[in-house]
């Protein structure tokens, strides 16, 4: 599965709230996550082709590990991502695998369907707001995305 995504800071929360409903998305709950992104080498974390993140994510009682490999394209990636029963334990595998911790980040998220795009609007903590619009395609779909 390849992962088409595109991110933006948010000037106007209401108003692309607005614009959301105004468009009849469906709107999902409001939650909260906290991410662990780790990359194999902290002085090289520049997004090229061929570079590696793992995410751990933990979603109330649901917690996640996402692998996602950069493209040729900048906005798309190679993702696989699973369910792990403890945190802690996923911590220490990836560190005992080498990757090292990059960042962490903790939001709240609603999500919001669109058509075949899911959306997302995130308070990340100290930065403020913005949306992910994602699309997920078969690799052999090709896709051209026009921006006015």
């Amino acid at each position: 599965m390849r992962e088409i995504e595109l991110k933006f800071k948010i000037k106007d929360k209401d108003k692309l709230l607005n614009r959301l409903d105004n468009l009849d998305c469906k709107m999902g709950e409001l939650i909260e996550q906290k991410d662990i992104i780790y990359v194999n080498d902290l002085n090289n974390i520049e997004s090229v082709e061929g570079s590696v993140w793992l995410r751990l994510r933990k979603e109330q009682d649901n917690i996640e590990l996402n692998y996602k490999k950069q493209s040729s394209r900048k906005q798309e990636s190679k993702k696989i991502e699973f369910g792990v029963d403890s945190y802690e334990k996923a911590k220490q595998f990836l560190e005992e695998l080498g990757y090292k911790k990059w960042v962490e980040v903790n939001k709240k998220r609603r999500y919001f369907k669109y058509l075949n795009y899911n959306l997302c609007i995130d308070e990340v903590e100290r930065l403020g707001f913005f949306i992910e619009i994602e699309l997920l395609v078969d690799k052999k779909i090709k896709m051209i995305i026009l921006m006015s």
